[in-house]
């Protein structure tokens, strides 16, 4: 499986906030576009690959316009992701906090719930201890405050 680096502000390898969904196709050629029970109802702002979820700014009935722009990039449980270098499923939300303070980046956690990041947009969920999910923003909807509000698997 291709490693893929969530790179916070920035996008996801070699994926960037701010392309089109016909730019994302591109990159994602390879791969069917898929439906997958955790990424709910209501997709009309997606594009969704086995384990990947795209969101974008603007949306019709049929999913996002030729124009709208990638805003929102989330994982569950897809082979080769990482995050801060190290494979999303090697995260415990132990290391995670560790590596955070290291970095010294504020962060917010509840129990048993998923770890927050807002000043860079990231949100990392956890099944049993490990990260299994990843969520990231673009830089407006962080300074916006949208980023981030919800766990993760309440998401939409």
């Amino acid at each position: 499986m291709k490693q893929l680096e969530m790179i916070p502000l920035t996008g996801l390898g070699r994926i960037r906030f701010g392309q089109t969904p016909a730019e994302i196709r591109k990159e994602m050629k390879a791969e069917a576009e898929v439906f997958e029970d955790w990424m709910g109802d209501n997709l009309n702002f997606a594009l969704t690959y086995s384990g990947l979820l795209f969101g974008f700014d603007e949306f019709g009935r049929k999913g996002p316009s030729k124009t709208a722009r990638l805003q929102e990039i989330h994982a569950f449980h897809r082979p080769g992701i990482r995050l801060f270098e190290k494979p999303l499923e090697s995260w415990t939300r132990a290391s995670l906090i560790d590596e955070l303070t290291t970095q010294r980046l504020a962060w917010s956690s509840r129990p048993q719930l998923d770890v927050t990041i807002e000043s860079i947009g990231v949100e990392v969920g956890f099944e049993d201890e490990l990260a299994c999910f990843v969520a990231i923003w673009e830089p407006s909807m962080v300074e916006q405050g949208v980023a981030v509000s919800r766990p993760w698997w309440q998401v939409w």
